[in-house]
Order: structure tokens, then C-alpha cells, then sequence
């Protein structure tokens, strides 16, 4: 037989099909018994075929290459369903992580970021981020006026720079019957929870979660108010999830009375989904990377993640996303922030032809559009080629702290 060498590209059938055989004289079951200028080894008084002898070994590594080349195309296929990353926008990288189906078994090695976000995640879920190259310093909040109502992510982003990656805010009044600490009903709807740079009739912050809140500052002024501050310079905050402030329903049954004050954290001891921002600076401090996160599934409270699994998630997936980003440092040094979650999660896209909804909570109901919220955050890409720095940048330099805790 011809010595035959298999292309990559080809796909099983071609590899089969493309063998030029050599002539066969007499066959039992596809295996020559009598080649040529062999003598015939049929045994005459019974007709019996001889025994077979072994397929040619060329042919049998044929079979092994055609059945390596459907394993691989199999295992891309897994691949594809566990982890997908693209460029939506030059300087903008979007990574998806599900959670791998029932039974099925990551593709990541022990200690990978894939495998340890797939183990925080449930079936069903999935983890998605948004690293921004250089856009610590081209990052700005976008939000409503005083006294006006909340509006979609989509209308709130659309006079940004371009291109721009675009995550909800922090949270705010989003239904009536909320209590301020003194018990007062609140009646704004729309009002942001803590200090804003966009309206100044805001929310106070409960006195119960005031030291647990974080704030996006820009150009070193207050952005936006939210939480929990989950890390700052790469170090955990010591969150206590476990405590009576943190849970919705302490015992699974009756409500905690907690939940009846506006900006109330009780939410993060129970499954939901959630979104987050973090920044990583660089080595030098002068540049760094934004990264946006965000937890859906579809609609689904169980499915989603408790703030203690998404600290852990955050932090693995700030730290990974400097492996893409060449303004970034060695890694270990991101501050990120709780935002808003549940049916306020959203991750868009903003460029030439206007906003692009990526991903976006659900609020419980898979029917439900995108929830109107007060405020976004916006960061453009910032890099070294000059085509591709956006010409008109209104953003300026974010970092996370603790929210303000001199207002009463």
C-alpha cells in the first residue's frame, strides 16, 4: 500500500475515501487472502478460506488516525461548551465559563481558573467577563438626574466613548415599602443607595451595612456607591456571610425583618444572580485593567451564586483576566466591588452601531426584559495604537475603596 500522510483538516470519511486500494483477488470479510504472487491458500477439498492474517498495519494506523480525528473533534466540541473567548472590540475581551453538564468532567487540570470558577459554578450557570485593556484610566459612571426614574442600561450608555464596555451600578429604590433606619417609608423610586456623581437626592446608607459598602471613585470623587467591597489590593475583605445581616431567610422559611430597609445586604447568604467590577493595576501604578463580571442563569435564584462562593469567583476570575492584558502587573492586586444583582445584572457593549446587550439578569422570571436601573459604569480600551484609542474619552481614572462613612 501507498504510504499515506493524514492532513489535520481532514475529517474522518476523507481519510477513508482518499486511500487509493491496491487490487483485491479473493476476500473473506474485507481481508485479502490471495495478493498477488502469493499462491492460493484456499484449502481445496473444502473450500474453507485459510485463516485471516492481520489487517496491513498502514491501514490499521489509518483507523487509529481517523478515530483520534473524531476524539478531537468531540473534545472541541466540550471545549466549546465550557469556556469560549473572543474580541468583541479591539482592547475588549469577553470570556464565557458554564458549568460543565451532569457528569461530565472539566477539561481544565486541578488548580486551573477553569475548573476552580466551574466549582463555584451551578449547572445550568454561567460566569462571564469583560477585561478592558488599559481602561483603569478611561472609566466613567453614567446616571439619571435627581428626582428621575431609573432607565435601561442601553439608554444610559449611549452617548459614551467607542468603543466601551458597559455593567450596572449599585443598588437602589426598586420597589415601594422600603425603610430608611429611623423606619421612615421611602418613596423615590429609582434613588440610589449612597452618594453618587450623578444626583444628589440619594439614599443614605444603612448604618446596619455601612462599613461592609464600597464605592467606585473616579478621578478620586465618589462614582457610585455598592457592596460589598470584596477585595482591595488583591487581599479578601473579611466579610462575615455567615451573620444575621446577610441572611434572607434565616431559616430558610421566615423572612428576616432586615430585608425591609432600602440597600439591605440580606440578600447575599442565598443563591442570585450577581455582577461585579474589579480593577488590576498595573506594576508601575500608572496604568490598569477593568475587569466586569457577571453570574446569570437564566432567570434562576438556585442556580445563581452566594456572595461568599462569588468573592472566591471574583478573585479568580480578576487575577485570570491579567493573563490577557498586556497593561497589567503580575497579578494578585485587583480591588473589586459588589454590584447590584439578580434582575439589575447586565453586561453590554457599546460601539459604532449603539448598544449591544451581552448577558443580563432575569429577576426570577425568565419572560422579563432588561430592568431599568439608576446608574451604569462605562470603560473604554486605552491602547498604545493610536487608530485604536477612541477619539472622544470622557472617562477618567477608577480605583474601589470603602464607601464614605462620615454621612449620616
Amino acid at each position: 500500500m501507498p504510504r499515506f500522510t493524514a492532513d489535520v483538516r481532514t475529517t474522518p470519511f476523507q481519510l477513508l475515501n482518499s486511500i487509493k486500494m491496491p487490487r483485491i483477488h479473493k476476500t473473506v470479510s474485507g481481508v485479502d487472502v490471495n495478493p498477488p504472487n502469493e499462491p492460493d491458500r484456499t484449502n481445496v477439498r473444502s473450500g474453507a478460506a485459510a485463516p485471516r492474517r492481520a489487517p496491513d498495519a498502514r491501514l490499521a494506523s489509518l483507523y487509529d488516525s481517523a478515530r483520534a480525528r473524531g476524539t478531537a473533534i468531540a473534545a472541541g466540541k466540550r471545549v466549546r461548551e465550557q469556556v469560549r473567548v473572543r474580541s468583541v472590540a479591539p482592547g475588549i475581551i469577553q470570556t464565557t465559563i458554564t458549568a460543565p453538564k451532569r457528569n461530565e468532567a472539566s477539561l481544565a487540570p486541578d488548580q486551573a481558573p477553569l475548573i476552580r470558577i466551574q466549582n463555584l459554578l451551578k449547572e445550568k450557570s454561567e460566569y462571564t467577563r469583560l477585561t478592558v485593556i488599559g481602561g483603569a484610566s478611561a472609566t466613567s459612571v453614567a446616571g439619571t438626574a435627581n428626582g428621575a426614574a431609573p432607565q435601561r442600561p442601553e439608554s444610559l450608555s449611549e452617548n459614551t466613548a467607542v468603543p466601551a464596555a458597559v455593567i450596572n451600578g449599585g443598588y437602589f429604590i426598586h420597589k415601594p415599602g422600603l425603610l430608611g433606619d429611623s423606619g421612615q417609608p421611602i418613596h423615590d423610586i429609582g434613588v440610589p443607595i449612597g452618594p453618587t456623581s450623578h444626583r444628589q437626592d440619594h439614599q443614605p446608607i444603612s448604618r446596619t451595612w455601612k462599613k461592609y459598602y464600597g464605592q467606585v471613585k473616579i478621578d478620586n470623587e465618589t462614582g457610585l456607591c455598592s457592596g460589598p467591597l470584596l477585595a482591595r489590593n488583591g487581599k479578601q475583605e473579611p466579610v462575615p456571610f455567615g451573620n444575621h445581616e446577610f441572611l434572607y431567610r434565616p431559616d430558610g422559611r421566615n423572612e428576616n425583618e432586615l430585608n425591609q430597609y432600602g440597600g439591605a445586604m440580606t440578600p447575599s447568604g442565598d443563591p442570585i444572580e450577581r455582577s461585579a467590577i474589579s480593577v488590576n493595576m498595573s506594576a508601575s501604578g500608572t496604568r490598569g485593567d477593568v475587569v466586569m463580571h457577571a453570574l446569570t442563569a437564566g432567570g434562576s435564584r438556585t442556580r445563581g451564586a452566594t456572595m461568599a462562593d462569588w468573592q472566591k469567583l471574583t478573585r479568580i476570575g480578576a487575577d485570570s483576566a491579567q493573563g490577557h492584558a498586556h497593561s497589567s502587573g503580575t497579578g494578585g492586586n485587583a480591588s473589586t466591588l459588589a454590584l447590584d444583582g439578580g434582575g439589575s445584572t447586565y453586561l453590554g457593549l457599546r460601539d459604532e452601531n449603539g448598544v449591544t446587550t451581552l448577558v443580563h439578569g432575569r429577576g426570577g422570571i425568565s419572560g422579563d426584559s432588561i430592568r431599568p436601573t439608576p446608574n451604569v459604569i462605562v470603560s473604554t480600551p486605552v491602547l498604545e495604537q493610536p487608530h485604536i484609542v477612541p477619539a472622544a474619552n470622557n472617562g477618567q481614572r477608577i480605583s474601589i475603596d470603602q464607601a464614605p462613612q462620615d454621612e449620616d
